[in-house]
């Protein structure tokens, strides 16, 4: 099977912030692609092509779990946080902690170098981390793109 855009994306989250994720990814969403939103108390069935787990400490807590789930179901599933792949997840992308880390680190100085913190600018990250489970890619049958696999780490567990 060739990865491509899936139809049927499905957004996991906590029902306390499910409405703003929901609508941050029906943004950002193409026309062709239906949004749902799937709650922790609702599991993966037929008719979800795929899923985006977002960076959640709920999820990550329970990540043996929601992974063990998601295989069963043979979803494709993209997480936001780089324990999932590490722990038999397909991918993740997310922010490159150790970038925003070396980034604070330059603010911190201006700052005891006699700089407001209110004059500093907002900064986004600048980087991803774009991290894939050849394991979990072979045992769902999925051909990543080798530009994509150029850009990511691979981890094999």
């Amino acid at each position: 099977m060739r990865l491509s855009l899936s139809r049927r994306v499905f957004v996991a989250g906590a029902v306390a912030a499910g409405f703003a994720q929901l609508a941050t990814a029906e943004q950002s969403a193409e026309a062709a692609t239906t949004i749902g939103f799937l709650s922790e108390r609702s599991l993966p069935s037929s008719y979800i092509d795929a899923l985006l787990v977002p960076g959640d400490a709920m999820f990550s807590t329970n990540r043996a779990i929601l992974i063990g789930l998601v295989a069963r179901a043979r979803l494709a599933a993209v997480y936001g946080d780089r324990l999932f792949p590490d722990g038999g997840g397909l991918m993740s992308v997310s922010v490159d902690l150790l970038d925003l880390c070396r980034r604070a680190a330059g603010h911190v100085d201006k700052i005891l170098r006699g700089a407001q913190a209110g004059d500093l600018p907002v900064e986004e990250a600048l980087t991803l981390e774009v991290v894939i489970n050849f394991k979990a890619t072979n045992a769902l049958g999925l051909v990543i793109p080798a530009s994509l696999r150029q850009r990511a780490e691979i981890v094999d567990r």
